[in-house]
């Protein structure tokens, strides 16, 4: 298995990916490698957007939630001028302590929709062009200053602000240097100082920034040609992948897998496999049930019903660093259905390059890290979100409704991995599944005498040792997270000693 990189190693790793993103200002369309659109001859233009710039489309709950977010961290008149439910708007996944998501509209990265896992509440933060538009066009939270010069960690004196619009302590001002030569992002300190956190200089043409109608249909017509040569290319692959052992091809019910799904059965792969973990939004099962169907496929469907329920009884919930469920509920079902004895097997997965840097340094066609001589084949390793939506819509696959609210990734549906942004959208879409989970937290929460927060802010994700981000979380509620991890620790061994 493939190395996890950090730091600056998964930075310049990341940088070798980003692929060539460009935008048609006159059709409002994203286009992967294109000089000029396919549909209007136009010449197209870079998005610049952060590494590895896997953009995907934003649908009607990921639109609702940006423009809920830059009205209350910047106004209404900004979200008005940036948002339009006709244009489309992009979104690429960012460092950030939970769910982070560059902004992309018109072409241009906006700013930065983050979760804020203080307040449980999804803020804005202006990028370059975001801050440009709201201080030349007075769009909502600004400050003009009396600086020439603006420098990043500084702190700007309210007496130094010309002209503005301040909003509260805690809240992000963009800011500009007095001859308009710099744009800037601040925070707003006590009695109306700002920090000053990002400065960019001023770009010698402004942004044409008009929405234009649009739509992922209309953005898959434009890309059409390149869709189809990847999809030539992948099925060419998998032929040759299937000369390798016996091979069937896993389906999650996500927009990757469906992808792979509908590669592999192009290629005379008819066998598919999905495992129910018991702990499946139904959406999920129905949408791979639909994929079976429409594809022809042999679906085999092990399932470990309820088992999940009784061994977190026993074991107390799963964590990051206490990943007990996936032996239950993933690689127990899946042993009742692998044969033994029979050769050499390959799973064909939808796993890509941009989701990590382990799955970048991968590559197509690896050994399984489970069984020894099997194979991993993963025909869209190099493929973007972006391309992924856009062959679904080619080809009018199936796609997980889950994805229009507010979902950026499939499983299950309570996974201790998932940031606490995932688990807010649970919430409010799945409310009995959700429900059964908080009364399990909630047993256990009492037996240890934990606090309340150690649910409702996802400290349950973690068993044994707590990240930075969450140590400061914990303290800013006056709650002692190192007391925390010793009683659950402590109640981690005995249980071990009774078993």
């Amino acid at each position: 298995m493939a190395r996890r990189l950090k730091g600056a190693e998964a930075t310049n790793l990341f940088r070798k990916l980003v692929p060539d993103l460009r935008w048609c200002d006159s059709c409002g369309i994203p286009l992967v490698g294109y000089r000029r659109c396919p549909l209007c001859n136009s010449e197209t233009r870079s998005i610049r957007v952060t590494p590895p710039g896997d953009v995907r489309p934003a649908f009607d709950k990921d639109i609702e939630i940006v423009k809920q977010a830059i009205e209350s961290s910047v106004g209404v008149r900004a979200a008005a001028k940036f948002v339009s439910l006709n244009s489309l708007m992009l979104l690429n996944k960012v460092q950030g302590i939970d769910a982070a998501d560059e902004v992309i509209v018109c072409g241009y990265s906006i700013g930065i929709r983050e979760f804020d896992i203080y307040g449980r509440r999804w803020i804005f933060k202006p990028g370059y062009v975001g801050a440009k538009l709201i201080v030349d066009e007075k769009l909502g939270f600004y400050a003009i200053t009396s600086r020439d010069r603006l420098r990043e960690y500084e702190t700007v004196k309210r007496s130094e602000v010309l002209e503005g619009d301040i909003p509260p302590p805690g809240t992000w001002v963009a800011i500009a240097s007095r001859d308009g030569g710099e744009y800037g992002v601040a925070k707003v300190l006590q009695h109306g100082d700002l920090r000053v956190y990002k400065v960019w200089r001023a770009l010698p043409k402004d942004p044409e920034f008009t929405h234009k109608p649009a739509s992922i249909s209309k953005a898959m017509r434009a890309n059409e040609s390149r869709l189809t040569e990847l999809e030539k290319e992948a099925v060419e692959f998998l032929q040759r992948v299937r000369r390798l052992g016996t091979t069937r091809v896993s389906v999650s019910g996500g927009k990757d897998s469906t992808v792979a799904a509908y590669l592999a059965s192009l290629a005379g792969i008819r066998r598919a496999i999905f495992v129910d973990t018991g702990l499946e939004f139904p959406e999920t099962i129905q949408t791979v049930e639909r994929i079976a169907r429409s594809l022809d496929l042999e679906l085999d469907m092990p399932s470990a019903g309820s088992d999940f329920w009784r061994a977190v009884e026993i074991y107390g919930p799963p964590a990051r660093d206490y990943r007990w469920c996936c032996k239950i509920c993933k690689l127990a079902p899946l042993a009742k259905v692998t044969e033994k004895g029979s050769g050499r097997s390959v799973n064909v997965v939808g796993q890509r390059q941009y989701e990590s840097t382990s799955r970048a340094l991968a590559g197509r066609l690896t050994r399984s890290a489970s069984t020894a001589g099997d194979l991993i084949a993963a025909p869209i390793q190099r493929w973007t979100s972006l391309e992924v939506f856009m062959f679904i819509e080619l080809r009018k696959l199936p796609l997980n409704p889950l994805y229009m609210k507010g979902y950026e990734r499939i499983g299950c549906f309570m996974c201790p991995t998932s940031r606490l942004a995932e688990l807010e959208v649970v919430k409010e879409s799945h409310r009995e599944l959700w429900r059964r989970w908080e009364e399990v937290l909630e047993r256990f929460a009492k037996r240890l005498r934990l606090p309340r927060e150690w649910i409702d802010y996802g400290l349950w994700r973690w068993r044994f040792e707590y990240p930075a981000e969450i140590q400061h979380l914990a303290k800013k509620l006056n709650l002692k997270p190192f007391e925390i991890l010793d009683r659950i620790a402590l109640d981690y061994v005995s249980t071990a000693i009774e078993l």
